[in-house]
């Protein structure tokens, strides 16, 4: 990163406004979702937390970010799926918890 708040990619500020229109759907999307809990709602609010995780990750790949930066905007995608995979599974009437992560030695 040259300058304080400047990336090299040209299209960054663009992503920004992406994630931006995500970001205020997702927010509608929950606030009519936890009002109005039906399976059609929560599948939307699934969505739109897909749409969040993907801009965030779409600014992650931006050209010039410190990697701290980087670090945090994956961090971000990976909560907002965490997100979607809620919602997803209020749509289907499955509330049960996600699955524990395994872990890499196969245990």
């Amino acid at each position: 990163m040259g300058t304080l708040g400047r990336t090299r990619d040209p299209g960054f500020g663009e992503q920004v406004r992406a994630w931006e229109l995500a970001y205020r759907d997702y927010m509608a999307a929950w606030q009519h979702g936890t009002n109005v809990l039906s399976p059609v709602q929560a599948q939307n609010t699934a969505n739109a937390a897909r749409r969040v995780a993907r801009a965030w990750h779409e600014l992650a790949q931006a050209r010039g970010l410190p990697w701290w930066c980087v670090a945090a905007l994956e961090s971000a995608a990976e909560g907002f799926s965490d997100l979607a995979r809620d919602w997803e599974r209020k749509s289907t009437g499955s509330n049960r918890p996600s699955p524990a992560p395994r872990q890499r030695d196969g245990s």
